[in-house]
């Protein structure tokens, strides 16, 4: 009865422990394709690879498409984007080598979101509209918003 009870004990303590990520996938070539291309395009401004660059996103869902701005975790010594990563552990997938954490406006209704970014978020960056075509998502506008 001891073990068993320890047994039990111990599978609700690692299954607490863990969280798993919620992942985030158009499932478009075109999508996946284009943000890979903008990323690219700008890696010089970025300082090198944009697999290495620490980004995170912003989704907006705006009468039946998105809007996703991705930018650059710019100060590096700012803990906070590691605190709201691992509050949300959520992630768009843009392909097997690329994650980016990302973010909801609702978020910002959040009482630890506002602790931790104090009001001090920048959402400039790399800006794609989003929209379902046939069935399929496509990127159909895209921007840089400095």
């Amino acid at each position: 009865m001891k073990t068993l009870l320890f047994y039990l004990i111990l599978i609700t303590l690692l299954s607490c422990g863990t969280s798993k990520s919620l992942l985030y996938n158009f499932e478009s070539v075109n999508v996946a394709d284009s943000i890979t291309v903008n990323l690219k395009k700008y890696e010089k401004i970025h300082g090198g690879d944009y697999l290495k660059v620490k980004w995170f996103a912003l989704v907006r869902e705006n009468s039946g498409s998105y809007e996703l701005i991705i930018t650059e975790n710019t100060n590096k010594k700012d803990f906070a984007f590691r605190d709201i990563i691992r509050k949300t552990n959520r992630y768009i997938k843009v392909s097997d080598q690329l994650r980016i954490p990302v973010i909801f406006d609702i978020d910002f209704l959040s009482e630890d979101f506002k602790k931790i970014t104090r009001g001090t978020v920048n959402f400039g960056g790399y800006y794609f509209k989003i929209s379902k075509d046939n069935g399929e998502y496509k990127v159909v506008q895209t921007g840089v918003l400095f």
